[in-house]
């Protein structure tokens, strides 16, 4: 009898799940939001709202699970009498951002390794 090997596939998928187990990163919003920063380093709450498409309310509550993380680091501040709130990534999160890219880059699913062109790229760029 032949034993089944496992789904080459299947086990990439499994490790890029295992790293999304902590509560704070259940959410797509929640990984916009670091993938965001990853790549800004920091942004403004009116930033982030017209990013993420969500409420105040419901992005206050995004920002503070990320911080009680410790992925985020959150500063409120005045600016000219208007309160103003910037969110930088901290080195935690960081490193959650490097982990989720490399999992989603080797999670290469299908077997192959398809090239995903942009609209904006040139016929050189392909």
């Amino acid at each position: 009898m032949r034993k089944n090997s496992p789904d080459p596939g299947s086990e990439r998928l499994a490790d890029l799940f295992s790293f999304l187990k902590d509560p704070a990163l259940k959410s797509s919003v929640r990984l916009l939001i670091l993938v965001s920063l990853g790549i800004n380093k920091r942004l403004n709450f009116s930033e982030l709202l017209k990013l993420t498409g969500t409420g105040k309310g419901s992005l206050h509550n995004h920002l503070s699970t990320l911080e009680q993380s410790g992925y985020i680091k959150v500063t409120r501040y005045s600016f000219f009498s208007s309160p103003k709130v910037r969110v930088e990534i901290t080195d935690a999160g960081e490193e959650v951002v490097r982990s989720y890219l490399k999992g989603l880059e080797s999670a290469d699913l299908s077997g192959s390794n398809k090239k995903v062109v942009t609209k904006n790229q040139s016929a050189d760029e392909r």
